[in-house]
């Protein structure tokens, strides 16, 4: 057949030889270089330097004498199971796939340590300050061990509730006016404990705040009406419920972010809504005596004008005769309902009230509105808890990816901006060390504008802790802010010792009190040698060592309740006062 026909099939012959397999018989050189570290009386670690081979090491061999005791991937080995005040000889071969073994290194004697038997010594000068209704802490000198102190054992009526790696500790869920006996043990890591200390007897005080509050927990979603919320009478405005959205454009929620209705202040109207107006929303009295822990949670929507206005969470722990700030807002938030969570820490054991005061900025487009109120009473409610971490997945552009995380005062507590250094798409993991408890927000940022999802790539992030997701999410314009609380064990929240406030000594009194800006101390004939100022949750904001100290500007710290706590000759005052603005 000539030519070319659709029916011809052309075949292609291929010459290839099979040459014989040759065998890998060569094994990995000898490891070098073995050493022990961190040997206790039942445990060593062993480490030495790599071996090389031909093809390729897999594993390494650790003998005990003549046992293989364990085959790790990696040039390092715990050995456990050892007996206390005994020699042992080490060593390691190395091995490949093909089942060469290297010939053994060099042999290491390591011989455990004596058992330790010794326990610490007991806690000195166990004491109790700032004692409420329902709380108190305690404090005590540090004990010394031949080893190490790993902890402490506080003891509540001859029953341990709380084990601590500090000095202090705050004891909660006390009753009002009841007498309890603590003491204070010390352990090592060996489970030596030493005898308790010297028993103290402490006696809470009376339950103070508003009386027959509602229980926790408590929600509200104003389904029905405003449930157990008042209006207050002193105010401009009223809160109002809706169930779509509000009667002015471009403001205010679509609908509600539970169920079918939610609160809000409606601000038009020049001189009627705005400017500057105020609505006060009063909550019922709320039931803390027996609380360990308080969380409130709130969901809010804050969309229109620039010029917003504010809104704030306020509580009062003397029943309405005043108010401090916990919680604040101000400016346009975004067309989305945002959530809050508040640590309520500072008000344990005491009857509260909490209030939404909202204050209208200069203009009509400005509607603010609330949903979904909880109150919880768990160990962490809805708070983060230790580390967080954060996982991000870049779209296209990571240069314009950026975050923040700041407390309640705005002071920013970490940050991180990326670069063209980290690859399109590519996903990093961040570890924020456990925050101080407290109120926090997180701050997702785009330079461009674009969020990191989903126009230039499908970029995404979530924020997490041991307590579950915190925040997570991609598609937003500039930024995407979430606040959320942080909250260790309640024994931790009292971060540094604070001594009794004694209504009864007039040294170094604190005015104005509340104060704007100013905050004079009555000196007398008494020089201060160190002044140190404490958030509500214990943390220190500011300390001052001047012997002339007489006043101190406190117009940089946020509106709520601080301690001053006043070190002078032989003697250590601590004051509270208030900042308003």
């Amino acid at each position: 057949m000539k030519g070319p026909s659709p029916n011809v099939r052309k075949s292609h012959v291929v010459a290839f030889k099979i040459e014989p397999d040759i065998p890998d018989t060569e094994a990995p050189t000898v490891p070098a270089n073995l050493t022990a570290s961190n040997t206790t009386d039942v445990s060593t670690s062993l480490s030495w330097d790599a071996s090389t081979d031909n093809v390729g090491v897999t594993a390494y061999d650790v003998y005990q004498g003549a046992t293989v005791v364990a085959t790790v991937a990696t040039t390092t080995a715990d050995i456990t199971g050892l007996t206390a005040s005994t020699s042992y000889d080490f060593s390691v071969k190395a091995k490949d796939a093909a089942g060469n073994e290297s010939a053994a290194s060099a042999t290491l004697t390591v011989t455990t340590v004596a058992p330790d038997t010794q326990a610490p010594t007991v806690p000195a000068n166990l004491t109790a300050s700032n004692t409420s209704a329902g709380q108190t802490t305690l404090n005590w000198d540090a004990s010394t061990d031949n080893v190490g102190v790993a902890g402490y054992d506080v003891l509540q009526d001859g029953a341990v509730v709380a084990t601590v790696a500090t000095t202090t500790t705050v004891v909660t869920g006390l009753s009002p006016e009841t007498t309890y006996e603590f003491k204070v043990s010390a352990k090592d890591a060996a489970g030596n404990e030493s005898a308790a200390s010297t028993p103290i007897s402490v006696t809470t005080l009376a339950a103070t705040g508003c009386l027959n509050g509602v229980a926790v927990p408590y929600s509200e979603s104003f389904e029905t009406n405003l449930g157990a919320w008042t209006q207050d009478s002193g105010d401009d405005l009223d809160w109002a419920r809706d169930s779509g959205g509000t009667p002015s454009n471009n403001t205010g929620p679509s609908s509600a972010d539970d169920g079918s209705t939610y609160i809000y202040v409606e601000a038009s109207g020049n001189n009627t809504g705005y400017p500057n107006k105020r609505a006060i929303l009063n909550s019922p009295c709320i039931d803390l005596s027996g609380s360990t822990a308080a969380v409130f949670s709130f969901s809010y929507h804050m969309y229109g004008a620039t010029n917003f206005g504010s809104l704030d969470v306020e509580a009062s722990n003397d029943d309405g005769v005043t108010w401090t700030s916990i919680w604040n807002k101000s400016g346009n938030q975004g067309n989305s309902w945002q959530s809050a969570t508040i640590d309520l820490a500072a008000y344990l054991g005491v009857g509260l009230r909490l209030r939404f005061n909202r204050v209208t900025g200069n203009t009509w487009q400005a509607d603010a509105a609330i949903d979904k109120i909880s109150l919880t009473s768990d160990a962490t409610g809805n708070c983060a808890t230790g580390d967080l971490s954060l996982s991000i997945t870049f779209d296209n552009y990571p240069e314009e990816t950026s975050w923040t995380l700041t407390d309640a005062g705005g002071t920013t507590v970490a940050s991180k901006s990326y670069s063209t250094a980290n690859p399109d798409g590519s996903t990093v993991t961040e570890t924020i060390s456990a925050p101080a408890s407290g109120s926090y927000t997180f701050t997702m940022s785009d330079a461009f504008g674009d969020g990191i999802c989903c126009s230039y790539g499908n970029g995404s992030y979530t924020l997490s802790s041991s307590a579950g997701t915190i925040a997570s999410g991609g598609e937003f314009t500039s930024s995407d802010a979430t606040e959320f609380c942080v909250q260790g064990t309640s024994l931790r929240l009292d971060t540094y010792e604070l001594t009794d406030v004694d209504s009864n000594d007039k040294r170094f009194m604190l005015y104005p009190n509340p104060t704007k800006g100013i905050l004079n101390i009555s000196v007398g004939k008494t020089p201060i040698q160190k002044l140190e100022i404490f958030s509500m949750f214990g943390q220190k904001v500011r300390s001052i060592d001047d012997q002339g100290i007489k006043q101190i500007d406190v117009s940089n710290l946020t509106a709520g309740t601080y301690f001053a706590r006043i070190t002078a000759k032989e003697t250590i005052i601590t004051r509270s006062f208030i900042v308003t603005k």
